[in-house]
């Protein structure tokens, strides 16, 4: 029984016995994103697809949340449309992430949270969200975006 114990155990530095795949990689936050870009997990030019990702997240909130003045503190879209307009130049991957899933929810409540044969929202306001998402996904540019 000890056999198959130890077997599953690598010694690694200061005597320590510690299973090889629970090592931590230790990477000083002001390298992390020279890390990401060296080891490909990013592109290096990350920089120039979020520009594109902010325009259409702006684009989005001027298209799909109305400004909080035009609504009552107690509608559903209010906590929303405050978040979206105060972060509306440079909203990152995790309030977009917010603001689709609090819109999904208020989608949800009117049956409209369902996808189309071809995988799209119903509801058009979801799916640029949903695209938004995608966008920030896609070559893990929120990667990038939070390690800045």
């Amino acid at each position: 029984y000890m056999k198959s114990f130890v077997a599953g155990i690598t010694k690694t530095g200061e005597g320590h016995d510690v299973e090889e795949n629970q090592i931590p990689i230790i990477i000083h936050a002001h390298k992390l994103l020279e890390w990401l870009v060296d080891r490909n997990k990013i592109k290096q030019a990350w920089k120039t697809t979020i520009k594109q990702i902010y325009e259409m997240s702006e684009a989005a909130v001027t298209q799909t949340i109305p400004p909080p003045s035009s609504l009552s503190s107690s509608d559903n879209m209010f906590e929303i449309s405050c978040l979206a307009h105060n972060n509306k130049s440079k909203m990152g991957y995790f309030t977009a992430k917010k603001i689709f899933n609090e819109m999904k929810y208020i989608c949800s409540l009117s049956g409209k949270d369902g996808k189309t044969l071809l995988g799209y929202f119903q509801d058009s306001r979801l799916q640029k969200w949903a695209d938004i998402l995608q966008a920030y996904e896609k070559n893990h540019i929120y990667l990038g975006e939070a390690a800045q």
